[in-house]
Protein backbone atom coordinates (compact mmCIF):
# COMPACT_ATOMS: atom_id res chain seq x y z
CA UNK A 1 0.00 0.00 0.00
CA UNK A 2 1.51 3.35 -0.97
CA UNK A 3 2.25 5.76 1.81
CA UNK A 4 -0.12 8.72 1.99
CA UNK A 5 1.20 11.86 3.65
CA UNK A 6 -0.85 14.31 5.64
CA UNK A 7 -1.21 17.62 3.83
CA UNK A 8 -2.83 20.85 5.06
CA UNK A 9 -5.87 20.02 2.90
CA UNK A 10 -6.19 16.55 4.41
CA UNK A 11 -5.71 18.00 7.90
CA UNK A 12 -8.55 20.45 7.24
CA UNK A 13 -10.82 17.62 6.07
CA UNK A 14 -9.92 15.76 9.25
CA UNK A 15 -10.72 18.81 11.41
CA UNK A 16 -14.08 19.31 9.71
CA UNK A 17 -15.25 15.71 9.95
CA UNK A 18 -13.57 13.96 12.89
CA UNK A 19 -15.53 15.63 15.69
CA UNK A 20 -18.82 15.01 13.88
CA UNK A 21 -18.37 11.61 12.26
CA UNK A 22 -15.73 9.92 14.37
CA UNK A 23 -12.72 7.88 13.24
CA UNK A 24 -14.26 5.18 11.02
CA UNK A 25 -16.23 7.35 8.57
CA UNK A 26 -13.44 9.93 8.47
CA UNK A 27 -10.94 7.20 7.62
CA UNK A 28 -13.16 6.01 4.77
CA UNK A 29 -13.55 9.58 3.54
CA UNK A 30 -9.78 10.16 3.50
CA UNK A 31 -8.87 6.70 2.22
CA UNK A 32 -6.61 5.87 5.17
CA UNK A 33 -6.81 3.48 8.12
CA UNK A 34 -8.80 4.19 11.25
CA UNK A 35 -5.60 4.07 13.31
CA UNK A 36 -3.97 6.64 11.03
CA UNK A 37 -6.91 9.00 11.54
CA UNK A 38 -6.86 8.52 15.32
CA UNK A 39 -3.11 9.16 15.50
CA UNK A 40 -3.29 12.30 13.37
CA UNK A 41 -6.30 13.62 15.28
CA UNK A 42 -4.40 13.12 18.52
CA UNK A 43 -1.43 15.09 17.16
CA UNK A 44 -3.80 17.88 16.12
CA UNK A 45 -5.60 17.85 19.47
CA UNK A 46 -8.96 16.81 18.04
CA UNK A 47 -11.56 14.91 20.03
CA UNK A 48 -13.92 12.27 18.68
CA UNK A 49 -17.62 12.33 19.54
CA UNK A 50 -18.24 10.64 22.87
CA UNK A 51 -21.62 10.37 24.56
CA UNK A 52 -21.46 12.12 27.93
CA UNK A 53 -24.66 10.58 29.22
CA UNK A 54 -23.89 6.94 28.55
CA UNK A 55 -24.93 4.40 31.14
CA UNK A 56 -22.61 1.95 32.80
CA UNK A 57 -22.84 -1.46 31.14
CA UNK A 58 -24.91 -4.00 33.00
CA UNK A 59 -23.40 -7.16 34.40
CA UNK A 60 -24.04 -9.76 33.28
CA UNK A 61 -24.73 -8.46 29.74
CA UNK A 62 -28.24 -8.82 28.36
CA UNK A 63 -26.91 -10.99 25.52
CA UNK A 64 -25.79 -13.78 27.88
CA UNK A 65 -27.88 -16.91 28.16
CA UNK A 66 -29.44 -17.84 31.53
CA UNK A 67 -26.78 -20.55 31.98
CA UNK A 68 -23.98 -18.03 31.42
CA UNK A 69 -25.58 -15.60 33.88
CA UNK A 70 -25.89 -18.36 36.48
CA UNK A 71 -22.26 -19.36 36.01
CA UNK A 72 -21.11 -15.74 36.29
CA UNK A 73 -23.08 -15.29 39.51
CA UNK A 74 -21.62 -18.50 40.94
CA UNK A 75 -18.09 -17.31 40.13
CA UNK A 76 -18.75 -13.92 41.72
CA UNK A 77 -20.08 -15.61 44.85
CA UNK A 78 -17.02 -17.85 44.98
CA UNK A 79 -14.65 -14.90 44.62
CA UNK A 80 -16.45 -12.94 47.31
CA UNK A 81 -16.40 -15.88 49.70
CA UNK A 82 -12.71 -16.53 49.02
CA UNK A 83 -11.82 -13.03 50.17
CA UNK A 84 -12.39 -14.25 53.72
CA UNK A 85 -9.75 -16.95 53.18
CA UNK A 86 -7.05 -14.46 54.11
CA UNK A 87 -7.82 -15.12 57.77
CA UNK A 88 -5.24 -17.27 59.58
CA UNK A 89 -5.82 -20.92 58.90
CA UNK A 90 -6.13 -23.52 61.63
CA UNK A 91 -3.05 -25.71 61.98
CA UNK A 92 -3.20 -28.99 60.13
CA UNK A 93 -3.05 -32.21 62.11
CA UNK A 94 -0.66 -34.49 60.27
CA UNK A 95 -1.60 -38.13 60.05
CA UNK A 96 0.97 -40.21 61.90
CA UNK A 97 1.98 -43.45 60.21
CA UNK A 98 1.23 -46.52 62.21
CA UNK A 99 3.89 -49.12 62.86
CA UNK A 100 2.58 -52.38 61.65
CA UNK A 101 5.05 -55.16 61.61
CA UNK A 102 4.08 -58.21 59.80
Amino acid sequence: MPRIFWTPTRDETLRENYAILGPNPTASLLGVSRRSVINRAHRLGLKAPYPQNRERPSFPPQSWSPAEKLLAQALLDLLQSSSSINAPAAPLNPIKPTNQSA
